[in-house]
């Protein structure tokens, strides 16, 4: 989402996402932790932000993480950083608007309804942003050889 809207305040990110403001800061730790650099932004008008001119793209994906995704219970086998890294690189390798709506879609677990008031559209064009994301990924996932 940070990628897509540039800067947010835990306020804003936890209204968006649904959860609590400590939820918030807690996952941008984890993202820092598995290699994300996101920057947080201290005074009245701070938040969180990634780092000037980051964009993750699918190249990055390494090949731990490219198990990972299509590997059973990842955390139990040690992967769970590598996994989270590779969903995060995947999705980011997507038109930003489509990445924002798997995010909150997919990621995050929220409504379509939910979504279309967050990114100013309607339901069905969220639906349809969704699944072709969806689809996109798939599709990504097989010509790539990566597949489970």
């Amino acid at each position: 989402m940070l990628q897509t809207r540039g800067q947010l305040n835990a306020v804003e990110l936890a209204e968006v996402l649904g959860v609590s403001e400590r939820t918030v800061q807690r996952d941008a730790q984890a993202l820092a932790e598995a290699g994300v650099p996101i920057v947080s932004v201290r005074g009245p008008t701070g938040g969180y932000r990634l780092e000037r001119g980051y964009r993750t793209r699918l190249t990055g994906l390494d090949a731990a993480e490219a198990e990972a995704l299509f590997v059973g219970p990842a955390a139990e086998l040690g992967l769970g950083r590598e996994l989270a890294a590779a969903r995060l690189k995947l999705i980011a390798s997507l038109p930003a608007e489509q990445a924002e709506i798997i995010m909150l879609r997919v990621v995050a677990g929220l409504g379509a309804v939910d979504v279309a008031r967050i990114v100013g559209k309607t339901p069905g064009a969220v639906r349809v942003a969704a699944h072709r994301g969806l689809r996109q990924l798939a599709g990504l996932a097989e010509r790539t050889g990566v597949t489970g």
